[in-house]
């Protein structure tokens, strides 16, 4: 029974509706709702692809900004490091000079020379500690830290800094102020140099006037490899 009288009444409803649809206007206001409804549904499918493109776009734009500003902070970060660099550049070979890549034992010994011809004393006596002057070397790195009592190597302290000593014992004699001269010229040579201890004593009884100072000294390179 409930099925027949729905039945009906959607055939009521229907019977009303049927000639609605046939004016001009309600057929008019249907199409253009079935217009616009297409409209937005393959309108919809069309723009979600370009908004998702956009997007994607928007990203890659944003990134490769990112990317453009770090390399330009690179870029003056290295403009501005070679600016340092130039100003310290005429400088470089006396640093090397002072603490070179290799022990330069050679070149040591040519300025152990000038100091004691400089002072008019003799260089009695010269002896290295055993060092590789080509190829590796097994002897360990020593950290070397700076002191108020050996003011040469504060140039020695930066952080991380790492040098090998070269260590030499030499011998002068001469006279007292020649000698007390040879001392002070041996921290001041182009050649990092520490002194660890100084002995002086009398060369000869009959010759007071002549003396002999022994001093153990370290110089000092930073290889680089």
């Amino acid at each position: 029974m409930n099925s027949n009288r729905q039945l009906q009444f959607w055939r009521k409803r229907y019977a009303e509706v049927t000639p609605l649809l046939k004016t001009r206007r309600v057929q008019a206001y249907t199409m253009i709702v079935l217009s616009l409804f297409t409209v937005s549904f393959f309108g919809m499918l069309a723009v979600r692809p370009t908004l998702e493109t956009i997007t994607t776009l928007q990203k890659q734009i944003e990134d490769r900004t990112l990317v453009n500003q770090k390399l330009e902070q690179k870029i003056n970060a290295l403009i501005t490091a070679q600016a340092e660099y130039q100003k310290i550049a005429s400088d470089i070979p006396a640093i090397y000079n002072m603490l070179p890549q290799q022990p330069n034992v050679t070149s040591l010994i040519i300025k152990l020379e000038e100091v004691a011809i400089t002072q008019n004393v003799s260089l009695t006596n010269l002896d290295f500690s055993p060092v590789t002057v080509f190829g590796t070397s097994d002897v360990a790195q020593v950290p070397v830290a700076s002191t108020a009592a050996e003011p040469a190597k504060d140039i020695l302290a930066a952080e991380s800094t790492i040098v090998l000593p070269l260590s030499f014992s030499v011998t002068f004699t001469g006279g007292y102020q020649e000698l007390v001269n040879v001392i002070t010229q041996l921290t001041r040579m182009n050649r990092i140099v520490t002194i660890e201890s100084a002995d002086i004593q009398s060369a000869d009884a009959a010759q007071s006037s002549t003396l002999i100072v022994g001093a153990t000294t370290n110089a000092y390179y930073f290889p680089l490899e």
